[in-house]
Formats: structure tokens, C-alpha cells, sequence
């Protein structure tokens, strides 16, 4: 979510430009997200060990994002273009 403080120059949308103040609010909005509304890092290790014990390849955390994984591999098997997606991220910055 910080990616842009360790993004080396030459990897840089434009080369020596540092993050843009969107940017930093944005990562600074996902951050205070993740704190907010993540999930316990012992509940998702729980998660995960399950997962492995079960031999689960796919790991989804959160149910409520079914429906928009859904719809993105059946675009795909469709072979039509990705339904548009509304990141929760971005709803609270308007």
C-alpha cells in the first residue's frame, strides 16, 4: 500500500517525481482501511493453516467478495470484457 516510498527510480511512473499527494492521501486512506476493517493477523494465520492443512489452494478471506470473483471468471470464460469493479478504497475519497 506504501509501494511508491520503495519503488526504485527507474521502476517510477516518471523517473526522480516523487508520489503525488493522491497517492500518499490514497495509501494513507488504504492504510487507515486496513486497520479499521482488517482482519486480526492471528484470525487470518488461522485462516491460512486450515487452508494448508486442508489442502486449500485458494485462500479467500472475506465472502462479501464472491460475487465480484464470480463475475470476473465468467467475463473471462465469456471471453468478454471485465465488469467494472468499485473498490471500496475509493469510495470515501469523493
Amino acid at each position: 500500500m506504501f509501494a511508491f516510498r520503495n519503488r526504485p527510480p527507474q521502476l517510477q511512473d516518471v523517473p526522480g517525481v516523487a508520489a503525488s499527494p493522491s497517492e500518499v492521501e490514497r495509501a494513507e486512506r488504504i492504510g487507515n482501511m486496513s486497520q479499521e476493517l482488517g482482519m486480526a493477523p492471528a484470525v487470518l494465520a488461522g485462516k491460512v493453516v486450515d487452508a494448508i492443512s486442508s489442502q486449500q489452494f485458494y485462500i479467500l478471506t472475506h465472502d462479501h467478495f464472491d460475487p465480484t470473483i464470480r463475475a470476473r471468471m465468467e467475463d473471462i470464460l465469456e471471453r468478454r470484457t471485465p465488469t467494472p469493479y468499485r473498490s471500496e478504497i475509493d469510495v470515501d475519497a469523493r
